[in-house]
């Protein structure tokens, strides 16, 4: 529990190049789940793309990608990394307005 809380903390106060750094655990992680990816093209979302590290991966592979992410200060890296992704949080983005055929997340899930 205390290194649950300590992590939410150093998370809390992180910024855009701090993550990168720091948080690349998660997308070298994430980078097991592509090959779970249907068949290129596909239009993709990718679900809390924090820094785009794994956006670039999935447009690489070939599919259309969109990242949405709550942090504006990550959004502004990503889309230094030329991908589309706009700020928005998970709950607030209109699935119906957007059309994907999946949907990619990778350590969003979390409080």
């Amino acid at each position: 529990m205390r290194s649950s809380l300590v992590l939410r903390g150093v998370l809390a106060k992180c910024d855009a190049d701090f993550y990168g750094t720091t948080g690349s655990l998660v997308p070298r992680l994430g980078k097991l789940v592509l090959d779970l990816m249907p068949t290129p093209p596909k239009r993709v979302l990718d679900l809390g793309c924090g820094d785009g590290v794994l956006s670039i991966e999935l447009l690489k592979l070939g599919y259309e990608v969109v990242g949405i992410d709550a942090d504006e200060r990550i959004i502004k890296k990503t889309r230094e990394r030329n991908v589309e992704a706009f700020v928005k949080r998970g709950e607030t983005f209109d699935f119906e307005a957007k059309k994907f055929d999946c949907v990619f997340t990778n350590a969003d899930l979390h409080g």
